[in-house]
């Protein structure tokens, strides 16, 4: 432990990051009333990228400006920075996508032909087209907060989100559906708050704060991920359930377009969870999911020698 000395966490400046990285600190403070504990804040990239943000705070845990980075765990890449660690995840509070719509139609289905849906994910934006090839899917990043104003504004006539994001920032009045995660499947991690720390650091706090159940879900996730070699801005889903002793994990593989999308699930011992993420992606890649993993691959490296 840290006796006097202070406890420091890391954070995004975002208002829903801070959010996220207040639960934590407040969590240390009851299951450590000893230890102080202060927040530090990292400026947000103009355009909010997550990976950019992972990356300085990844770069604060290195220099040892702080000791606990707090993330959205579906925002963390498949490798972390070198001598960091996952060191624990949080319940899941929800794991599935909203929409919120600017005139509080209560379906995507409600949706006129035509209409404009925001989202950078390219994994919504695979399956918002799968559902409804007739709508415009336009790219929206930024804060949640700079998006639903950006829908206010009227720039587009929907947004996709997480559940989750959206109830932690008191907005869950917004959502005007949620989507089933077994179709709709979500991001790794998704709806979790992560805690990386320095190799071999803060384990005490890292298991009391860590809901082992979750990080048994995103340890198979993450591993599905990694076999397909994938990372979190892909078009794929992957989500898991632990169900006593078993886990259910259910995942996806896409055309950016929406027009090819593969899924599969798979039940198997909780004690197994990364080796049944690993042998579900097997099985998606061998039933046409490595075509599309090429696909995009070659899609991203023509996009970067693009730009």
């Amino acid at each position: 432990m840290h006796g006097r000395q202070p406890l420091r966490i890391g954070s995004r400046a975002t208002k829903l990051a801070l959010i996220q990285a207040r639960e934590i600190l407040g969590a240390i403070e009851r299951e450590f009333p000893d230890t102080p504990v202060e927040l530090r804040e990292y400026a947000t990239p103009p355009a909010g990228e997550a990976g950019a943000s992972v990356a300085e705070l990844e770069r604060g845990l290195q220099a040892g400006e702080i000791d606990i980075a707090v993330h959205s765990a579906k925002d963390l890449p498949g490798t972390l920075g070198a001598g960091l660690t996952l060191g624990a995840v949080t319940s899941r509070l929800d794991g599935r996508d909203a929409l919120v719509t600017r005139d509080g139609l209560e379906a995507l289905a409600k949706l006129p032909g035509g209409a404009k849906v925001g989202t950078s994910s390219a994994r919504r934006r695979a399956l918002v087209l799968e559902l409804r090839p007739d709508v415009e899917v336009v790219p929206m990043a930024g804060s949640v907060d700079e998006r639903l104003a950006r829908l206010e504004a009227g720039e587009v006539d929907g947004l996709l989100l997480s559940a989750a994001g959206l109830k932690r920032l008191g907005e869950e009045r917004r959502m005007t559906c949620v989507f089933d995660d077994e179709l709709f499947v979500p991001a790794a991690g998704q709806g979790m708050i992560a805690l990386e720390v320095r190799q071999g650091e803060q384990g005490e706090i890292c298991r009391a704060l860590c809901d082992k159940a979750s990080m048994d879900e995103f340890a198979a996730e993450r591993e599905f991920l990694a076999r397909c070699d994938l990372d979190c801005v892909a078009p794929a889903g992957v989500r898991a359930w632990v169900r006593e002793r078993e886990i259910f994990i259910k995942a996806l593989i896409a055309r950016s377009d929406g027009k090819v999308v593969h899924r599969e699930g798979r039940t198997g011992p909780r004690t197994m969870a990364k080796l049944n993420g690993k042998l579900l992606a097997e099985t998606l890649l061998a039933q046409g999911g490595k075509d599309l993993v090429a696909a995009w691959k070659k899609q991203q490296a023509a996009g970067a020698t693009a730009g």
